[in-house]
């Protein structure tokens, strides 16, 4: 250890306050924004679907529109998709452990 690290008896320092609460709003932030993509999809799906649809015109205006919502379905999907593979991983590493039979002859 360092001469300069604090006792453990001693309370935190207002500055080591700080750090640590930067610290916890950074991580919080790091997750809200890894979430908002999701959001931002199904928003931007909807808005095309109900505000932009009615106003297109003719086939080719239709097409553009059908063809933006298609890919922001197709994220989606894969966002589920890497949400769904996630949740799999977790399970089968922490899934509980049988114990071995022994084999008797």
């Amino acid at each position: 250890m360092s001469a300069t690290a604090p006792n453990s008896s001693t309370p935190p320092s207002p500055e080591e306050l700080a750090r640590a609460r930067i610290k916890e709003f950074e991580s919080w932030w790091t997750r809200v924004w890894e979430s908002l993509p999701f959001l931002f999809d199904v928003a931007a799906g909807f808005f095309a679907w109900f505000f932009v649809w009615p106003f297109a015109v003719n086939v080719t205006e239709k097409l553009a529109v059908l063809g933006f919502i298609f890919v922001v379905l197709t994220a989606i999907g894969i966002q589920v998709r890497n949400a769904a593979n996630q949740i799999v991983t977790v399970f089968f590493l922490t899934r509980r452990r049988r114990a071995k039979r022994p084999t008797g002859s």
